[in-house]
């Protein structure tokens, strides 16, 4: 694992991978419906900016999840608690 500036450790890098992977077909997948459904017509090089955007949504979500974990697990820490590892939101909650 890495070590973060604010103290805090990072992901391995295959379960970063994991989820990289994940957030990608998870945005892909709503770009398809969006893309079916609102823009049929659209060019390629549009689909891509759609989907780059996508994926920023996306990922900022599961930044967001880890980040708040994070800051839980240093609450926890500090009270004696035992940390519960942090896990990747379910798929289907990534939308």
């Amino acid at each position: 694992m890495c070590s973060q500036g604010n103290g805090m450790r990072g992901m391995p890098i295959p379960d970063t991978a994991a989820l990289i992977v994940k957030c990608w077909a998870v945005a892909e997948e709503a770009l398809r419906v969006t893309v079916k459904e609102k823009f049929p017509d659209r060019d390629e090089e549009n689909i891509t900016d759609l989907f780059h955007a996508e994926l920023d949504v996306v990922l900022r979500r599961v930044g967001a999840s880890y980040e708040s974990s994070m800051q839980n697990l240093a609450k926890a820490r500090a009270v004696g608690r035992p940390p519960r590892p942090w896990r990747s939101p379910p798929v289907r909650t990534l939308r």
